[in-house]
């Protein structure tokens, strides 16, 4: 009976162990898109920034020859 018990609690370990690798790498996956993500994000307001200063400064421009 006690060497029933150990090769069942070996493998008990081991199966601990596959878990919390499993979850291990899900935290490392879930981390990873989350840092993609905020990238994508910054990216797109970088690349939104440009074409709306140009806007800005031509209509404060033309504002300021109507006024003047």
């Amino acid at each position: 009976m006690v060497e029933k018990t150990k090769p069942s609690q070996a493998i008990q370990e081991l199966t601990e162990q596959i878990e919390a690798r499993k979850r291990q790498q899900e935290l490392v996956r879930t981390l990873k898109q989350q840092k993609k993500s905020v990238e994508r994000r910054r990216h797109r307001i970088e690349r939104l920034t440009a074409p709306i200063l140009f806007l800005v400064s031509i209509f404060i421009s033309a504002v300021v020859l109507l006024l003047f």
